[in-house]
C-alpha cells in the first residue's frame, strides 16, 4: 500500500480477503499499556503490527475481509481538499452505500425499487461500519483507518477497512482492553457486546456465503457494477515486489479511473504516473 501511496499517481482499490496468520494490528498512535493485555499475550503469543496509519486495534485473522482505496484527493473531492469525515462519506457514497443494499434482503423488492428505495444493510457510525438489530442495538462489523499525505492540493490518501467477516469473541476479549478514547455508540460495552461477524449479519438476511470467498466474489460483483474500471490484475503476477519484501499486495485487483488521467497502461511490472509515463520497478524499491 505504501508503495502505491508513495510511488505512484493513480487511484487504486484493493481487496484482500483473510490476513496470512492471527495477529493484532495497533494503529500508529496506539499504546500497548492503554490497548493490549500484555499478560495474556505473553502466555498465549501472536505478532503485534502498527500500521502507518491511525485508527484503532483490532485482532485479524485469515477470516477478516480488507478493502483499501488508495488515490489521490480529486478523487474525493474535485477541489483537491479533503479531510478524514469527508474521505469516510465518499467511501459510503463511492461505493459501500451500493454494497451494503446489495446485502439486504431482495426477495420483495422489484429492481427499480431495489435501486431507488432500498436502505443499506450496513450503516457509517462515527468512524465504524455497523448494523443495528431488531432491539435497536448498534453493533461494528468494520473499522477504518486513513492517512492522508502531501500538500493540500496534492494530497493522496488511504483509506482502508477491515471487515469482520468471522472473528473468535474470545480473542478480541482476551488480548484487547476496552480502550479509553472509544466511540459514543459503544458505551461501556465489551467485546462481546460490541462486535457482529458480518457473515452472520448477511446470512441472516437472505444471503448464503459459504466463505470469505463467496463474499469477495460479491465485493467483486459490486464494483463491476457501480465502479468504473481501467485495469484489473492481480498483484501474485508482480514477482518482484515479493522479492523486495514490499509486503501486504497479494490481491491487488483494480486500477481505478480518475481525475483528469484519460489513459493508464498496466501490465507486468509497469505502473503508470499521471503524465502517461512508466514507473518501472526501481522507481517502486526507492522506499
Amino acid at each position: 500500500e505504501e508503495a502505491l501511496l508513495r510511488k505512484t499517481n493513480a487511484n487504486w482499490i484493493i481487496l484482500k480477503p483473510g490476513a496470512d496468520q492471527k495477529q493484532i494490528v495497533m494503529g500508529s498512535n496506539g499504546k500497548v499499556d492503554e490497548l493490549l493485555n500484555k499478560s495474556y499475550i505473553l502466555n498465549h503469543p501472536i505478532p503485534i503490527i502498527k500500521r502507518y496509519t491511525g485508527g484503532g486495534t483490532v485482532v485479524v485473522s485469515p477470516d477478516t475481509y480488507f478493502i483499501s482505496f488508495i488515490g489521490n484527493s480529486t478523487w474525493v473531492q474535485n477541489s483537491g481538499v479533503i479531510h478524514p469525515e469527508g474521505i469516510m462519506e465518499w467511501s459510503m457514497e463511492y461505493l459501500y452505500n451500493e454494497l451494503f443494499v446489495s446485502f439486504s434482503d431482495q426477495d420483495t423488492l422489484t429492481p427499480d425499487e431495489f435501486n431507488v428505495d432500498s436502505k443499506p444493510l450496513i450503516y457509517l457510525k462515527e468512524n465504524d461500519y455497523i448494523y443495528i438489530r431488531d432491539d435497536g442495538t448498534e453493533v461494528k462489523c468494520g473499522g477504518n483507518a486513513q492517512y492522508l499525505t502531501g500538500p493540500s492540493q496534492k494530497r493522496r490518501f488511504v483509506h482502508h477497512t477491515s471487515f469482520l467477516w468471522e472473528y473468535e469473541a474470545s480473542d478480541m476479549s482476551n488480548y484487547l482492553k476496552i480502550p479509553e478514547n472509544r466511540p459514543n455508540y459503544r458505551l461501556a460495552r465489551d467485546h462481546d457486546d460490541f462486535l457482529e461477524s458480518l457473515s452472520s449479519i448477511v446470512n441472516r438476511h437472505g444471503y448464503s456465503f459459504s466463505s470469505i470467498n463467496d463474499l469477495d466474489n460479491h465485493v467483486m460483483h459490486s464494483i463491476h457494477n457501480h465502479v468504473p474500471i481501467q485495469s484489473t490484475f492481480d498483484f501474485n503476477d508482480i514477482e518482484s515486489l515479493h522479492k523486495h519484501h514490499v509486503n501486504e499486495i497479494d490481491n491487488l485487483r483494480w486500477n481505478v479511473s480518475g481525475g483528469s488521467r484519460k489513459n493508464v497502461y498496466t501490465g507486468r511490472n509497469v505502473y503508470i504516473d499521471t503524465d502517461g509515463s512508466p514507473l518501472r520497478d526501481e522507481d517502486l524499491l526507492k522506499l
